[in-house]
């Protein structure tokens, strides 16, 4: 009884429970055009239809998120820092 359901949910609907994911993979293509620009590997998808759907973002946001991710590679911004190992008698009293 925690989540009802009072009708069809499609595919689609995803869309608007996670609006963020959608965002999101409009963005890759204009992202791996910034790693290319940057001089770095860059993945292969297939069957994504990553361009198609970067096809639908207004031009601003689209350069934004190309400049925005040859920026953060030149920067070293790309990476996140490794977890540190805790020595399990530092947390023993």
């Amino acid at each position: 009884g925690a989540i009802v359901i009072n009708g069809e949910i499609g595919f689609r609907d995803m869309d608007v429970f996670q609006p963020h994911q959608v965002r999101k993979k409009r963005a890759v293509y204009d992202r791996l055009l910034g790693m290319a620009d940057a001089g770095v590997p860059v993945p292969a998808f297939r069957n994504l239809r990553l361009a198609e759907l970067a096809e639908g973002v207004e031009p601003e946001i689209r350069m934004k998120n190309r400049q925005g991710m040859a920026w953060r590679i030149a920067e070293g911004r790309t990476c996140e820092p490794l977890p540190t190992m805790m020595n399990r008698g530092d947390n023993e009293t």
